[in-house]
């Protein structure tokens, strides 16, 4: 069965067992369904529209994003760690400015 679970309280966010994850995501994003506290540990969400998304506190620890569309999303308190974020789009994202470091060695982005 595909869900998408919260990873705090381990209740259910959205579920259809006729939907990939992938599915599943864009269907949430879509139907204006919080995603604050997803569970998405290891998930393959590349490519992924996450446009507009509520993502607070939602786990990307050893995801891959690489090329997802994470403009206009509440991205703060994520996990992102050792998550691929490489070719994301984050136009107008918002973030706390403690995490920008982490965001920034999660694109292998180096400032100098």
């Amino acid at each position: 069965m595909t869900k998408i679970i919260n990873w705090q309280t381990k209740e259910t966010i959205i579920e259809d067992p006729n939907l990939s994850i992938r599915e599943l995501v864009e269907k949430a994003v879509e139907d204006g369904i919080s995603l604050a506290y997803a569970d998405f540990e290891g998930a393959d969400l590349s490519y992924i529209n996450f446009e507009g998304a509520e993502l607070r506190y939602a786990n990307f620890g050893f995801a891959n994003l690489n090329h997802a569309n994470l403009s206009n999303t509440d991205l703060r308190n994520i996990i992102l760690f050792l998550t691929d974020l490489k070719n994301v789009d984050l136009t107008g994202v918002i973030i706390n400015k403690s995490q920008i470091d982490l965001l920034l060695q999660s694109m292998d982005i180096e400032i100098i």
